[in-house]
């Protein structure tokens, strides 16, 4: 069987202000790949999809995490950096803790509080 996996991306910072710069999340990756499957009957596969990186709300101290194991970003009032996105993979159906092939997902925007004022203040002599 071929499989195509796609690991889903990570989002972007939030920002509120002037002060602060938003960063774009980075892209999950992408796995291309034959497996054999054998054995007697037929074989249930799990297929998880990951989940795209979730962003909170600003000043909001609840922290998501995204399916397929993304971690959510932590906001602080109105530092949001973004969630990582989550993995997708299809599990070995004899052993469930395992995977069998996965696509990694990608990570969550930074945050740079004030990045003007530090930007502005290392060009200054």
């Amino acid at each position: 069987m071929e499989v195509d996996l796609w690991g889903a991306g990570g989002s972007g910072s939030g920002y509120l202000g002037t002060n602060l710069t938003p960063y774009a999340g980075g892209s999950g990756s992408y796995v291309n790949c034959q497996l054999a499957i054998s054995g007697p009957g037929p074989t249930v596969i799990t297929v998880i999809v990951g989940q795209g990186g979730q962003t909170p709300a600003y000043g909001s101290s609840v922290i998501i995490n995204a399916i397929g194991g993304g971690g959510g970003g932590d906001a602080k009032a109105n530092h949001t950096p973004g969630g990582g996105g989550g993995r997708s993979t299809i599990k070995n159906p004899y052993n469930t803790a395992e995977d069998w092939v996965t696509a990694g997902g990608g990570g969550g925007g930074g945050k740079c509080w004030s990045c003007l004022k530090f930007t502005a203040f290392l060009y200054t002599s």
